[in-house]
């Protein structure tokens, strides 16, 4: 490239240069688009609910976000939610942890310190404790224990993988009961029914729906709900605040 092309190249660099810092500036000027205060998530609200609603019927509670939330429009408003304490609502919108030792042997249902989602608004407690079934995991997959059904359980290949060694010699010596057994053993498998020996549940991240757990027991007055936490006592079968 002679010096004539470098004379004429010169003002195009130069003017895709000021183009872009001034691009730069423009896009550095632009103000962070924050949400609304109403989107923002309800574990952020300080509200004044109503509880004297009807269960499960639509209520307004007066709610404000905190201070140290940064939004825009107006920080006070009105919230429309169903009426039900948070140990009230469906399982899929807590989420939970085990407080005691969660292993092989544990039949009895332990119990789980739940917060409710993030996204919910319920009438508080959003902590509280339940009791519900350990589901620990050994490693062993539904989806492996469906293929050895379907595909070698007429050989009792499924019942060996989960553990259960009497049942799978049975069934590899009846060659599947005749196949009726295996049959069987396959639709127990697909619907969660049939799991492994020692009680854990399945590692796979969409199993079946399981055969249907303990109830939460914690059960809180009314009278309760000013509190921040409530505790149950798995013996007695009362629950407190602490």
């Amino acid at each position: 490239m002679g010096m004539r092309e470098c004379t004429y190249l010169f003002p195009v660099v130069f003017f895709l240069a000021i183009v872009g810092v001034v691009l730069a500036d423009a896009y550095s000027a632009t103000p962070i688009p924050y949400p609304p205060c109403k989107d923002i998530a309800p574990i952020h609200y300080h509200c004044s609910f109503n509880f004297s609603c009807r269960a499960g019927m639509p209520v307004n509670a007066t709610c404000s976000v905190d201070n140290n939330v940064t939004c825009t429009g107006d920080r006070a408003f009105n919230v429309t939610h169903r009426c039900a304490y948070c140990y009230q609502l469906p399982a899929d919108q807590h989420v939970c942890e085990a407080e005691e030792p969660c292993s092989s042997g544990v039949a009895s249902p332990v119990l789980h310190r739940c917060f409710a989602a993030s996204d919910v608004l319920c009438l508080p407690p959003r902590s509280f404790q339940k009791l519900a079934t350990c589901d620990f995991t050994t490693g062993k997959s539904w989806r492996t224990t469906m293929i050895l059904s379907v595909v070698l359980g007429g050989f009792g290949a499924d019942r060996f993988y989960l553990g259960h060694m009497g049942w799978g010699t049975l069934k590899l010596f009846s060659f599947g009961g005749l196949g009726i057994w295996a049959l069987t053993d396959a639709l127990l498998v697909a619907i969660g029914y049939l799991r492994p020996a020692d009680g854990s549940a399945f590692y796979d991240p969409h199993p079946p729906a399981p055969r249907p757990r303990v109830p939460a027991v914690a059960s809180l007055p009314p009278a309760w709900h000013t509190s921040d936490t409530a505790t149950c006592n798995r013996d007695a079968g009362t629950c407190g605040v602490t």
